[in-house]
Order: structure tokens, then C-alpha cells, then sequence
């Protein structure tokens, strides 16, 4: 589930279906699955938390990525 906002996030947020340079989201959640996961079902704050801090991230992200 969060794997599928991140993404659609970054598409969303770029306009595109591009690679992106920057994949922090992408790189935390495969590198800490069961983090994640333990996070997500903690309760219904924890999913908020963590959906409103991928989206923050890929925000970041963006402004990194986009053009000048």
C-alpha cells in the first residue's frame, strides 16, 4: 500500500513516468519492510504519520528533480 502512494506520488507530483533521480522513499520502505509494515498497522495515526511523511519526502524529492 504505502509502495503504491509513493509511486503514485512521484508520478502525480513530476507529470510523468520517469525515473527519478532521487528514491528515498522507495529506497527506506526496501530497506526497512518490516519497519514499515509494523508502523502502518500500529494504528490508524501511524498510517497517517507515515503517508504524510512519503508524500513530504517525495515533495522534497521533487523540488530536487524539477527543472529550473
Amino acid at each position: 500500500m504505502i509502495k503504491k502512494i509513493a509511486l503514485l506520488t512521484i508520478l502525480y507530483l513530476t507529470g510523468c513516468i520517469a525515473t527519478p533521480k532521487y528514491n528515498g522513499v522507495q529506497e527506506l520502505l526496501e530497506n526497512h519492510p518490516k519497519g514499515a509494515a509494523d508502523a502502518r498497522d500500529a494504528s490508524p495515526e501511524s498510517k497517517l504519520f507515515i503517508k504524510e511523511t512519503l508524500l513530504y519526502i517525495n515533495s522534497l524529492e521533487y523540488e530536487l528533480e524539477r527543472p529550473r
